[in-house]
């Protein structure tokens, strides 16, 4: 198998824990290659690579869920997926256990979890895919745009909002959830779309069947912005129509098991009176 890494360079618990993991992957009979992401590689003394060319079958995540979603856009890979952040919803383990996990990931005692993604493409051109979400918002703080939403080319609603948000099942647990979006189950097929502080009342959050084309379009005369996962932001010109539909490729996670709602249980539904 091979494998590379990926960690936060700011964190020193994350630096020191991928050089335990570089150190651990390297004794491995069963591991062919241990690649490092040139940011991180520096820290470790070794030759790096950039993300987007880190084409492997095991990318260890050692950070938060941002980094989680950066490896998922740019490197090529199943996630193993290591919290040094704060929540790390989509993480497997804690950094106490990330050796034993690695072990049990290199002998094979885990499972792949297939999540939906989101296409994005604009004008012709596709973008990123999103494993959380792809969120349209003003480019002018304290200013509303006008949106129209299409699917399959029929109009769902036509709303002035700050913006949009266009959510995966993964990514219904994050912003859109903030937003007052529904937690959907990431075994559903489906796209949730909230949008952002809208001006009339009815405008509430939809879930749309991922098999369909979703348009957003941008009505009047002003820009707006793009922004995929948190990490990647593309300028969207007055009149801009971003389509959206279920990528061909999954974002895969390894496991050791799948129960959704004891995590979201666990780190989003507590209630913190109850932890004191």
């Amino acid at each position: 198998m091979d494998f590379g890494i990926v960690a936060r360079p700011d964190l020193a618990q994350a630096r020191r824990t991928a050089r335990q993991a570089w150190d651990f992957l390297r004794t491995c009979r069963k591991v062919r290659r241990v690649v490092v992401e040139e940011r991180l590689a520096r820290h470790l003394r070794t030759e790096g690579v950039p993300l987007d060319r880190m084409n492997v079958d095991v990318i260890v995540s050692i950070g938060g869920d941002g980094t989680v979603l950066k490896a998922l856009q740019e490197a090529h890979g199943r996630v193993f997926a290591i919290n040094a952040g704060v929540l790390g919803f989509l993480t497997e383990v804690p950094l106490e256990d990330a050796i034993p996990g690695l072990r049990r990931v290199v002998d094979g005692r885990c499972i792949i979890e297939k999540r939906l993604r989101l296409k994005t493409v604009i004008r012709g051109r596709r973008l990123f895919d999103s494993t959380n979400e792809a969120v349209i918002h003003t480019a002018t703080t304290s200013k509303m745009r006008h949106y129209r939403i299409l699917l399959s080319g029929q109009q769902v609603d036509d709303v002035r909002a700050d913006g949009i948000i266009v959510a995966t099942p993964t990514g219904s647990t994050c912003y859109a959830m903030s937003a007052g979006g529904p937690i959907v189950d990431p075994g559903t097929r489906a796209f949730v779309i909230v949008p952002l502080a809208p001006f009339k009342m009815s405008s509430r959050a939809v879930v749309v069947p991922s098999n369909r084309r979703l348009t957003v379009c941008l009505v009047d005369d002003k820009p707006s912005k793009l922004v995929l996962d948190g990490q990647v932001e593309e300028a969207l010109p007055p009149g801009t129509a971003v389509e959206f539909s279920a990528s061909e490729r999954p974002a895969e996670f390894i496991r050791f098991r799948s129960d959704f709602y004891e995590n979201l249980r666990l780190k989003l539904l507590v209630d913190p009176c109850v932890m004191r």
